[in-house]
């Protein structure tokens, strides 16, 4: 059985971006840039693109609705999001891939 439990949100942000660490259900796991951590600390000297993923996930099930939630208080922060890709977990496995 399938179990929404995270998103990934892409912003449009130089460097690593302030972002809220938590939110609802959400609490910020890391932000990568081209696959690698930046945070919660940044490699030195790696190269970075202005579009930074940001994954939050949560403890148990969420919804559609605390997505938004989430998108809407990001947006209120001032960041420009450009896509958000949700996370499953199946029969308690993840169905997402890990960064560097």
């Amino acid at each position: 059985m399938f179990q929404l439990v995270g998103v990934d949100v892409y912003l449009r942000a130089e460097g690593v971006p302030d972002i809220p660490r938590e939110h609802g259900p959400f609490k910020l796991s890391f932000i990568s840039n081209r696959g690698t951590k930046v945070w919660p600390v940044k490699p030195e000297g790696l190269s970075m693109i202005d579009w930074p993923r940001c994954r939050y996930e949560a403890e148990g099930e969420i919804t559609d609705s605390d997505i938004e939630g989430l998108v809407a208080a990001i947006t209120q922060h001032g960041f420009h999001w450009t896509k958000c890709q949700k996370l499953y977990r199946k029969d308690g496995e993840n169905q997402y891939s890990q960064p560097y």
